[in-house]
């Protein structure tokens, strides 16, 4: 399963082998760093592009 696939190998070798619209798809944002050391950083990114998308659903 994907799951396996992904624990097996590096984050970053994993992460490269995702499709172009991976990130979009999974409100992934375009940050420097993925590791663990920039995650506040990521995490208020992704919070910008969650709020994006809701908004667009807002009566």
């Amino acid at each position: 399963t994907e799951n396996r696939e992904k624990s097996a190998e590096p984050f970053d070798t994993w992460f490269a082998s995702r499709d172009s619209n991976f990130k979009d798809r999974h409100f992934i944002p375009t940050v420097h760093s993925y590791n663990f050391d920039n995650f506040l950083d990521f995490i208020a990114e992704r919070k910008k592009l969650l709020v994006t998308k809701l908004k667009t659903f807002a009566v």
